[in-house]
């Protein structure tokens, strides 16, 4: 069941304490429908915090995915624009950060690292061009990452 209200998808929403978690907070705050994803995500926070925007009378559905597999991306802008309505805004904000050295990062962890946090925004963001329509005006994307890379890597 849709509603006039404009439609955002939101990675990365697992956890209270993310960037995804307070942008998708914001957004029901202005009025909008949205669709989570989260991988591996506390089952708890999840429903609660649906529960917490669907309050404000909002479409919101929960989609869990591993962002590293490829067909995932189009499912997942499918599955939220089956749920909550035409999606006109992406923000892309899940991350997999990897806590090793450089030295001790096996291939295996770093495509994996690269998968999800490089090859799935880009695979986002091409299902979302593809998929948007203007029902609610220009289309946004914003896309983040981690600030794993701002730090010194630790060669030991």
């Amino acid at each position: 069941m849709h509603n006039d209200r404009p439609g955002v998808l939101i990675t990365g929403v697992g956890r209270c304490a993310s960037i995804g978690t307070e942008i998708a907070r914001q957004l029901a705050a202005d009025g909008w429908n949205i669709a989570i994803t989260s991988y591996k995500p506390d089952q708890g926070f999840v429903a609660a915090f649906t529960a917490e925007l669907e309050s404000l009378g909002l479409i919101i559905h929960s989609i869990e995915a591993d962002m590293a597999e490829v067909v995932v991306t189009e499912a997942i802008l499918r599955e939220a624009t089956y749920v909550i309505g035409p999606i006109s805004a992406l923000v892309s904000s899940h991350a997999l950060c990897i806590n090793s050295s450089i030295l001790n990062t096996t291939q295996e962890s770093f495509d994996n690292h690269f998968a999800v946090n490089t090859r799935a925004n880009w695979l986002l963001i091409r299902a979302f061009a593809e998929l948007y329509t203007e029902p609610h005006g220009v289309g946004r994307i914003v896309a983040l990452t981690s600030d794993h890379t701002a730090h010194k890597l630790d060669v030991n």
